[in-house]
């Protein structure tokens, strides 16, 4: 999973689909999606999700750049959605956690940033998420308390 991380890292700012992601792991979609919330708990979607958002907040207190040039640069579609996105985070719309400003200390993303910090998984656990392969998340059946249900259908008259 480093190789994902860095890759994602890397290309926070440019656009990039999982095809990418999974090349750079040398996994299959598939398995790198599963892999990936087996291992941090959240999707890659959610987690380049939120690294986005903790960039963008970065750049609206250290650049005087507009909060649409910064949505924009961050790969939101339009500056409602990132308003939206942010304010869900920080619990505060851009513009006022630009006025907070540096003025009141280092920039706090203390909070974002724990959330954030990746687990550390020992190659063992990868290579048993990996031949796990269709298992994992599914549980086997017991005969006792499980019942079969009949699906009947009627087929039209003719």
């Amino acid at each position: 999973m480093k190789r994902a991380i860095e890759f994602i890292e890397k290309n926070l700012l440019t656009p990039f689909s999982l095809d990418d992601v999974a090349a750079a792991e040398g996994l299959s979609t598939y398995h790198l999606h599963r892999v990936f919330a087996a291992t941090f708990g959240r999707s890659i979607k959610t987690y380049v999700r939120k690294r986005r958002l903790t960039e963008a907040a970065r750049l609206l207190r250290t650049t005087t750049r507009g909060v649409l040039d910064i949505a924009l640069e961050c790969q939101f579609e339009s500056q409602a959605s990132f308003t939206r996105a942010f304010r869900a985070l920080f619990n505060q719309p851009p513009a006022s956690f630009r006025r907070e400003g540096p003025a009141h200390g280092r920039l706090h993303l203390g909070h974002v940033a724990a959330r954030e910090r990746l687990q550390q998984v020992s190659a063992a656990r990868l290579r048993a998420l990996l031949a796990a392969g269709n298992r994992v998340g599914r549980r086997r059946n017991s005969a006792v308390g499980f019942r079969r249900l009949k699906v009947r259908t009627r087929r039209p008259a003719a």
